[in-house]
């Protein structure tokens, strides 16, 4: 639906030009008061519309109305789990927020909009906040595991913390920055480092990095290979880990949009190391 100043307004806004063009080119004023008492109706509409945008805009519910977009849209494409108990809530506030857009009523039904606006972002940010901690649980379940494992503990004391650092720390693939959704900001900020599917992935996909991750350390305790020649005098290396970004990830039929979402990420920052001299070696 196109909207105007961004807001899905009513059809008057429409005429507005038309109509005051012809007051404003009219050369006979007898006629202009004719035409305006022909069309009282249609000014006084146009006084009541301009009344009341004005209004909506001094009180920065345009703003309101962008952000509430962007919430509703990440409740659409990255829906929470159907067996959650927020899904029918969720589902009932897209529906009566669509509705009062659908109808052009933004400025007569805001609060109907509004109640249904947060009765989607309350049950959304309910469910993300508890998938997120619960996944961020069980990975700081999987780390303290790790630690008191037999692969570790025997793994070179100087070696084995980067291995654990290249996915738990910052940046890394299992590195779950505390999601402190109480604003819709807050939300698709969260949301933005790591979708529901994201995380649901991680869940899923924690066995094999565990795997991964005991694997690299039994290595550190064997002996080494021949060490890859240095690059030559003065070119840049940048060392990209596949494994440690996507090992243990797992993507279903109808996650081929995060999957593609992940790859573009992937070749945007090693085209953007090729772009300033850098040699990417795949280990």
């Amino acid at each position: 639906m196109p909207l105007a100043f961004g807001l899905p307004l009513p059809e008057i806004h429409a005429g507005v030009e038309r109509l005051c063009q012809d007051v404003a080119t009219a050369k006979d004023p007898t006629s202009v008061v004719k035409d305006f008492l022909a069309r009282g109706e249609e000014w006084v509409a146009l006084h009541k519309f301009a009344v009341d945008l004005a209004a909506f805009l001094a009180d920065g519910r345009d703003r309101t109305f962008e952000l509430s977009r962007r919430v509703l849209d990440l409740c659409r494409n990255q829906p929470v789990p159907p067996d959650r108990p927020e899904t029918e809530e969720i589902r009932l506030g897209l529906e009566d927020a669509q509705a009062v857009v659908h109808e052009r009523a933004i400025l007569e039904r805001w609060p109907a909009y509004r109640d249904a606006y947060h009765r989607a972002l309350d049950g959304y940010r309910a469910a993300y906040q508890q998938i997120h901690d619960r996944v961020a649980e069980e990975v700081a379940g999987l780390r303290s595991s790790i630690l008191d494992g037999r692969p570790y503990l025997e793994a070179p004391n100087q070696h084995r913390d980067a291995v654990l650092d290249r996915c738990f720390g910052q940046d890394g693939p299992l590195h779950l920055l505390d999601a402190a959704a109480g604003t819709a900001e807050d939300l698709l900020a969260a949301a933005g480092r790591h979708s529901l599917s994201a995380l649901q992935s991680i869940a899923v996909g924690l066995s094999g990095w565990r795997s991964t991750i005991e694997a690299d350390l039994l290595r550190l305790a064997q002996p080494q290979r021949e060490p890859t020649p240095a690059a030559p005098l003065g070119q840049k290396t940048y060392e990209w880990r596949p494994l440690a970004e996507l090992g243990g990830r797992s993507f279903g039929p109808h996650e081929a949009q995060e999957l593609a979402r992940q790859l573009d990420q992937l070749k945007e920052r090693l085209t953007e190391k090729l772009a300033q001299g850098f040699t990417v070696v795949i280990k």
